[in-house]
């Protein structure tokens, strides 16, 4: 029968860009001052990458001075090649998120920074850009976001494994959506851009090198969503009913403010009679 595929192991990680140190006191009161400095922190966080060795290593809040001085200079001793440079956020703060794959079984073939804060000119996403001109709010927000993906493709060194299985090509999104808690629907957007442009990458990388459709793709990164957010069911399922709560808060959402009252009322819009009822009588 056909060989078995040799599994990959990966880690993702967000580790704190200093640049937003002034807001550690209210995120992470836990967080104590040894482990907030970033000499102590970073090493702490590298020695969990050595102890877990995965196959790629995607970092997110990576601070540029950080990159250079600390991480690209670490993995390589520890035995990982950069895919491609730090994918910097458009925006005036220097971070953004990075990738690492193991240099004794992947090389990097090539890797992109992609935008991920329009649609793109694309046929595909023709409806989507014509209903973000519907939502002045969102397409206000869209224009003042600076999020960026990274995607890599990952081939691997040798053919097999120790253990008689074999290896494929994989193509590897590493993203940190949006962060206001309040933006649920425009973090759905930027998964569904980020996935879109890693399955072109992947087809045409398939196409081209003479994969066919054997390319795996790894989509990852820190998505500021839960289980049950949009997000992440957007990933997970690759759709979002029209009936999603997040569609609803997202959609009072408004740069620079939304105010809790909008967004209870945004919510109970979207549930159904009977749930709204039934909330009442408890009340």
């Amino acid at each position: 029968g056909e060989p078995r595929v040799d599994g990959v192991r990966v880690m993702t990680y967000n580790v704190l860009a200093d640049a937003y140190s002034h807001t550690w006191s209210q995120l992470y009161p836990y967080l104590s001052p040894a482990n907030a400095d970033a000499e102590g922190r970073l090493p702490k966080a590298m020695e969990d990458v050595r102890l877990a060795r995965p196959d790629v290593v995607c970092l997110q809040e990576v601070d540029a001075k950080w990159y250079d001085a600390f991480w690209v200079p670490q993995m390589r001793v520890a035995g990982y090649a950069p895919a491609g440079t730090l994918s910097e956020k458009t925006g005036l703060t220097r971070e953004g998120v990075a990738t690492f794959a193991r240099a004794d079984r992947w090389r990097v073939a090539t890797s992109a920074v992609v935008s991920l804060t329009r649609p793109g000119p694309s046929p595909a996403e023709s409806a989507t850009e014509a209903w973000i001109r519907t939502q002045p709010a969102l397409e206000e927000a869209l224009g003042k976001v600076s999020t960026v993906g990274q995607i890599a493709v990952l081939e691997p060194v040798a053919a097999g494994g120790a253990d008689g299985g074999r290896r494929r090509p994989i193509v590897v999104a590493n993203a940190h959506l949006f962060f206001h808690p309040g933006a649920t629907h425009l973090r759905v957007l930027q998964a569904r851009w980020l996935l879109r442009h890693a399955e072109t990458l992947r087809r045409a990388w398939g196409r081209d090198s003479g994969a066919g459709d054997d390319v795996g793709l790894i989509v990852c990164g820190d998505f500021n969503g839960e289980a049950h957010d949009g997000v992440v069911r957007y990933v997970a399922d690759g759709t979002l009913r029209a009936s999603h709560s997040d569609w609803a808060l997202g959609g009072v959402f408004r740069w620079g403010g939304t105010s809790s009252r909008a967004a209870a009322k945004a919510l109970l819009a979207v549930t159904t009679e009977g749930e709204a009822r039934e909330e009442d009588e408890d009340e």
